[in-house]
């Protein structure tokens, strides 16, 4: 039986199974998304005939393979407070991308789920996460650095906090929009999250991250250019609040800013052009985010996701480093 197993054996199969697991989901959904012509609606500007045709909704593989993958081999994983504190919020922002890509596909509105909603929800979720697990597991007042150290900020905590989580899981979401782009640069965020795991012999966050890990894998195997599926919103936002959420739990928030490099690029580039439009009536860039500015400038998909993909591993040698 799995349970006899060593945990790190355990933790070991995850990223096999959910793996496997991630494949045949993915599967079923570009064979069921196909044969009954449901596709999200496109903005105008980035019309794409290779795309207008890839289905959405991949994320959800990377929720049921999760939760496959700790029914078949460790189901007290459930019974840990921090994990279950994981899945309640993630399956809160898991719902609202779901949501939103319902209304691309099967009601053609490009723009989604109505903007004020989703942030009250977003942020109703982050205000669990903060009351019924935050305040009693964590320390509340400070900001985690490397090799143990850390900043007291006080009461501006509460603030800083819902800033990070929210603009951070959006900022994620933001980065996704090119063909493998949010796979390769999540694969990098995670790897330092792993270590600090196996560092400290954090047996469920482990098995939780190599289960995510494996359903990654899954999904790049289809998201490879040319794509035949993409995450949504379901998947993106997903990734973008367990992310953040595991950063906090192994009390290294540190590694946010420095593994997040090209998150934030992304979301300056929205945040930018928003305000030089509204102030100046002028557009900064051909389009945000930075990677659709490029490809409208010419420069082909896979030299954008090589670049970005480089800038990513330079985040990740960083952070390794910092926590080696």
């Amino acid at each position: 039986m799995l349970f006899i197993l060593p945990n790190k054996v355990k933790a070991i199969l995850a990223i096999f199974l959910s793996f496997f697991l991630s494949l045949i989901i993915n599967k079923f959904l570009i064979l069921y998304f196909k044969k009954k012509h449901k596709y999200q609606a496109q903005r105008e500007e980035i019309k794409d005939n290779l795309k207008e045709k890839t289905p959405l909704f991949g994320g959800i593989s990377f929720l049921f393979s999760l939760l496959i993958c700790f029914i078949v081999i460790d189901y007290k994983i459930f019974l840990n407070e921090q994990i279950r504190m994981l899945l309640l919020v993630s399956i809160i922002f898991f719902i609202v991308g779901l949501i939103d890509d319902y209304l691309k596909v099967f009601k053609h509105n490009y723009k989604g789920l109505n903007a004020l909603i989703r942030t009250l929800i977003e942020l109703g979720a982050i205000a669990i996460f903060m009351k019924y697990f935050y305040l009693d597991n964590l320390n509340p007042l400070v900001f985690h650095l490397p090799n143990n150290l850390s900043l007291y900020i006080g009461n501006l905590m509460f603030l800083l906090l819902p800033l990070i989580l929210y603009g951070g899981t959006n900022a994620i979401n933001l980065t996704d929009g090119m063909d493998g782009l949010l796979s390769y640069l999540y694969l990098f965020s995670l790897l330092p999250l792993i270590y600090l795991c196996l560092k400290f012999d954090n047996y469920y966050l482990l098995l939780y991250l190599f289960s995510l890990y494996g359903s990654i894998l899954g999904f790049l195997r289809y998201n490879l250019k040319p794509a035949k599926i993409f995450m949504g919103d379901t998947g993106s936002l997903y990734l973008g609040i367990n992310y953040l959420l595991l950063t906090i739990f192994l009390r290294s928030e540190f590694l946010i800013p420095i593994s997040s490099i090209i998150y934030i690029i992304e979301a300056l580039s929205v945040i930018i052009q928003v305000i030089a439009f509204q102030i100046f009536h002028k557009r900064v860039f051909k389009m945000s985010p930075l990677h659709h500015h490029f490809s409208l400038c010419g420069v082909k998909e896979w030299k954008v996701v090589f670049m970005f993909t480089l800038l990513g591993l330079f985040s990740l040698v960083l952070s390794l480093g910092l926590i080696i």
